[in-house]
């Protein structure tokens, strides 16, 4: 049975900026002590693509809790969603969503799993904080390509995506410090005025959650804005299935 509660101390936190809707979604889900904590940034703004995507993020959190896979989650998901009925010919006007999903394994590494322009961070013991996704995204595109420019805006992979050959990012992290997922709308903002993250992770959970996004939400054209902290430090490590819990 999947189970919506998690054994990790975690804080979420969401601000509608300028938009009419809230079409960032999470989700959390444990089965048999692996927990799986989802982020999902709606395209677009409207009652339809708000419902989409908070019912497509608790069925990924669900299913990458219960096969322990953030990959094989995120990919399951989206066959699902591109399958839907009508996505051959209306994809471009059906609900879809970008992803980053991340599983917490009792004595594994941490697994990210991604598609689109959802960010995921972690900081480590260290201090330093380091970023693990990679944009899928026009930007990205160009910046691997060493050529100046390219649009943020546009998203080359999303959960709903009827073309063939999706693509997927999937990373390991070791199983310490603070991991961080947010929305573009809540790190463009950071990015563009040169904030360093690092200081915005620093506090109790649930005021860095909420101090990140209400940073983020503010001007006339802010976007959405959402981010999910999760703390695994060493004295907040997932109990090993079948172990006692106070």
């Amino acid at each position: 049975m999947v189970s919506a509660a998690a054994v990790l101390p975690y804080a979420t936190a969401q601000r509608i900026g300028s938009r009419s809707h809230q079409c960032d979604a999470t989700a959390v889900a444990e089965f048999e002590g692996t927990i799986a904590h989802v982020l999902l940034d709606g395209m677009g703004c409207s009652a339809e693509i708000a419902q989409w995507t908070r019912a497509t993020a608790r069925q990924l959190a669900a299913t990458a809790a219960r096969l322990g896979d953030a990959d094989a989650a995120l990919r399951q998901v989206h066959a699902a969603a591109a399958a839907e009925p009508g996505r051959d010919k209306h994809w471009q006007t059906m609900p879809r969503a970008v992803a980053v999903v991340a599983v917490f394994r009792p004595g594994t590494l941490v697994q990210i799993a991604w598609c689109g322009d959802a960010r995921a961070y972690r900081r480590g013991l260290d201090g330093v904080v380091r970023r693990i996704t990679d944009d899928h995204n026009a930007r990205q595109d160009a910046l691997e390509r060493g050529r100046p420019g390219g649009d943020r805006s546009k998203v080359l992979s999303f959960l709903g995506d009827p073309r063939p050959s999706p693509r997927f990012g999937a990373r390991t992290e070791p199983a310490e410090g603070l991991f961080l997922l947010i929305s573009d709308g809540g790190y463009e903002p950071l990015e563009a005025l040169g904030c360093d993250l690092w200081v915005h992770l620093l506090g109790p959970l649930d005021e860095v959650a909420d101090d990140m996004a209400a940073f983020a939400a503010v001007g006339p054209d802010a976007d959405n804005a959402t981010v999910v902290v999760i703390d695994l430090s060493p004295d907040h490590q997932p109990p090993h299935p079948g172990a006692h819990r106070a």
